[in-house]
C-alpha cells in the first residue's frame, strides 16, 4: 500500500495475516504528529474500516467495522467507532504500537486486528476481506488534511452504510497447518434440526476424526471419520436440535482443534402465544401506568419481530437473545404488578398523538420505586450517531451522586443524527407530558451531549416554560446540516430568561469549538441569562467527567 496526495502528510503500509491476527505496519510521513481526543478523526491518526462482506468486484458493502487508531495524551490507543453503520465510539482493546520519530518527521504504526473484533469474517470461509485506510493530519490553521487508500465520499458518513474498499484475497500457503473452520445453516434454528458447513484446509493427505455435539444434548453427538486431500474441503453435517427455546453451543472437534458456535433455538408457537397475550392487554388498559407498558410491550414485540425478519443467518444471537429474554421478563412483570415500571432501565414507548406511531425512549427508576412519590426528573439527550441506551448507561455512575430521588428519561428520536429539530422536537414534548401523567414529578431538567447539547439548547430556549434548568455538555449551537436561521441557537434566545443553564465544554474539544461555545455564553451573560460556564481545561469532546459539576449545580436550583 502507498498513500500520496502531496509531499506532506505520506503513508506507506503492509498488509499481512495470521491464523490469529490480521497485521498492518504503516510509516507515516508528516510535519508534525499532534496526538489529543478523537485524533483519529481530527488529526493526527489512523481510521481503518474492515470490511466484512467483501467482494472481488469491489462493489459497495453495509457490513463493516471501523476502528481508530492514534495516540492520547502520549498513549498508543484503539477506539471502536462504528459496526455496521452503528456508532459505539468507545476504547478498544487491539493491540496497537504507535512510536514517533519527530526528528525524522515519521510514524510508526504496527497494528493486530484479532479475528474475533471482525466476526463474522472468517480466513477459510470468506477469504476476501475489504479494506479502506483514512490518515487525517491536524493543519496548523485548525484543518485537516485526509488521505485515503480508496476514495469514499461516505467513508465516515452517519447517513450512508455503503462503504467503499480495496479487496483483499487472503490465500493459505501450502505450508500452513492443517486448520478448519465451522458456519451453521443459520444461527436462529426455527425447526427440528439444521447442518453445520464445515471448511478444512490440509497440507497433506490424511484421515482425521470429525466429532460434533450439542453441549448437554446427547442426541446431537456424532463421530465422523474423514479423509482429507492436500488444499480446502467442505463437509456437510445434519444435527438434530433440542425441541426447548434457548441458546445452545455446537462444539465440533477435528484432530487437536476444536471449535465451537451458539445459535439460538426459538419455537414459533411460543412467539404467537406472546402476541396474543400483548393483544388483549389493549382492551385492558385504563391508567396512564398501564397504556404505556401496553405501548412499551408492543414496542418490544415490533422490535423482535423486525430483527428476526432482517436476521443475517451468521449474525451473533446474543440480540435476539437478549430481546426475547427481555420480553420474557417483562411478561411476567406485567402479569404480577399490571405494569412494567417497577424499578431499573427499561426501553418502552409512547404513542405519538399526531401519527399514531410509537416512539422509543429509555427510563431508568430507582430501585426502591414508587409510583405514589414524588420525584424529579431529567431528561438526557443522546450524541449524534448513537442510540439512548449507551447514553442513559452513562447515567448509571449518577444514581449513587445524585441520590435515589430522580428518575432519568432518555427518548430516541426519529433519526439517530436529526438533531432533535422539526418532529422529533414535537415528541420530545409529548413524551414530556406522557412521563408527567405516568409519575409523580416535581422538577424537570434537559440534559444533552454533543448533538444532544444543541437539542437541551433549543427545547430549552423553545420551550422553557416546562424545565427549571438545562444542562449542555460539549453542545453545539448550530446544527451542521443546515443554514437556515431558525436552526442557530443564537437566533432562539430571546424568551428563555426565566431558568438556570450549566453549560460545559472542554478547551481542546476538536469536535465544537471551545471558543466560539465561550463567545456564546459571554453574549447571554450580557443579556443577563442565569448561566454557569464550567470550563474543562486540556479536555477533548466530552472526555471528563461532569458528574460533580452537575451535582452541585442542581442541588443549588431552588
Amino acid at each position: 500500500m502507498y498513500i500520496k496526495d502531496q509531499r506532506y502528510p505520506r503513508v506507506h503500509g503492509v498488509f499481512s495475516f495470521s491464523k490469529e491476527f490480521f497485521n498492518i505496519k504503516a510509516i507515516v510521513e508528516d510535519i508534525h504528529f499532534k496526538d489529543g481526543d478523537r485524533s483519529w478523526r481530527y488529526g493526527d491518526g489512523l481510521i481503518i474500516n474492515f470490511i466484512t462482506e467483501a467482494y472481488v468486484d469491489a462493489r459497495p458493502s453495509n457490513k463493516f467495522y471501523a476502528y481508530g487508531f492514534s495516540k492520547i495524551s502520549g498513549v498508543s490507543q484503539s477506539v471502536l467507532v462504528c459496526h455496521n453503520g452503528v456508532f459505539y465510539l468507545k476504547n478498544d482493546d487491539i493491540p496497537i504500537k504507535i512510536d514517533l520519530d519527530s526528528e525524522n518527521q515519521k510514524s510508526y504504526y504496527d497494528i493486530k486486528i484479532p479475528w474475533k473484533k471482525i466476526e463474522p469474517f472468517n480466513i477459510l470461509m470468506d477469504q476476501i476481506l475489504g479494506i479502506n485506510i483514512r490518515y487525517s493530519s491536524l493543519n496548523d490553521d485548525g484543518s485537516t488534511t485526509y488521505l485515503k487508500l480508496v476514495e469514499d465520499d461516505d467513508f465516515e458518513s452517519e447517513s450512508v452504510d455503503e462503504k467503499r474498499y480495496l479487496p483483499l484475497e487472503l490465500l493459505l500457503s501450502d505450508k500452513s497447518e492443517t486448520q478448519f473452520s465451522l458456519m451453521l445453516e443459520n444461527n436462529l434454528v426455527s425447526a427440528s434440526e439444521t447442518s453445520v458447513k464445515i471448511r478444512v484446509f490440509s497440507n497433506k493427505k490424511q484421515e482425521m476424526m470429525l466429532t460434533t455435539q450439542i453441549i448437554g444434548f446427547p442426541q446431537g453427538k456424532l463421530k465422523k471419520l474423514i479423509n482429507l486431500n492436500e488444499g480446502l474441503q467442505d463437509f456437510l453435517i445434519q444435527f438434530a436440535v433440542p425441541n426447548q427455546s434457548g441458546s445452545y453451543i455446537l462444539e465440533v472437534e477435528l484432530g487437536k482443534e476444536k471449535h465451537s458456535q451458539e445459535f439460538y433455538r426459538l419455537i414459533p408457537e411460543e412467539l404467537s402465544n406472546l402476541e396474543t397475550f400483548i393483544r388483549q392487554l389493549e382492551n385492558k388498559a385504563e391508567t396512564p401506568l398501564e397504556k404505556s407498558s401496553y405501548y412499551g410491550l408492543s414496542y418490544k414485540l415490533l422490535d423482535l419481530k423486525k430483527n428476526l425478519e432482517e436476521f443475517n443467518p451468521r449474525d451473533k444471537i446474543s440480540t435476539i437473545k437478549e430481546k426475547i429474554d427481555e420480553i420474557n421478563l417483562l411478561y411476567a412483570r406485567q402479569e404480577k404488578y399490571g405494569h412494567l415500571y417497577i424499578k431499573g432501565k427499561i426501553r418502552t414507548a409512547f404513542k405519538s398523538p399526531d401519527d399514531g406511531s410509537l416512539q422509543i425512549y429509555s427510563l431508568l427508576l430507582p430501585e426502591n420505586f414508587d409510583p405514589e412519590k414524588n420525584y424529579d426528573l431529567i431528561l438526557c439527550l443522546h450524541g449524534s450517531g448513537v442510540d439512548e441506551v449507551g447514553f442513559l448507561n452513562s447515567f448509571l455512575s449518577y444514581k449513587e451522586a445524585f441520590g435515589e430521588n430522580i428518575i432519568y428519561a432518555a427518548p430516541r428520536g426519529r433519526d439517530l443524527s436529526d438533531y432533535y429539530i422539526g418532529q422529533t422536537e414535537k415528541d420530545i414534548i409529548d413524551l414530556l407530558k406522557n412521563i408527567k401523567e405516568m409519575f409523580k414529578i416535581s422538577k424537570t431538567f434537559i440534559l444533552g451531549f454533543s448533538m444532544g447539547g444543541y437539542g437541551a439548547w433549543r427545547l430549552a430556549f423553545n420551550h422553557s416554560e416546562l424545565f427549571n434548568g438545562a444542562i449542555i455538555n460539549s453542545g453545539p449551537i448550530k446544527a451542521p446540516f443546515t443554514d437556515n436561521t431558525d436552526i442557530d441557537i443564537k437566533s432562539l434566545n430571546n424568551e428563555a430568561k426565566n431558568i438556570p443553564y450549566l453549560v460545559m465544554h472542554g478547551t481542546e474539544d476538536r469536535a465544537i469549538n471551545f471558543i466560539a461555545i465561550k463567545k456564546f455564553v459571554d453574549q447571554l451573560k450580557k443579556q443577563e441569562y442565569a448561566i454557569e460556564f464550567k470550563v474543562f481545561d486540556g479536555a477533548g469532546h466530552g472526555n471528563f467527567d461532569p458528574k460533580n459539576v452537575i451535582k452541585e449545580w442542581i442541588k443549588n436550583i431552588k
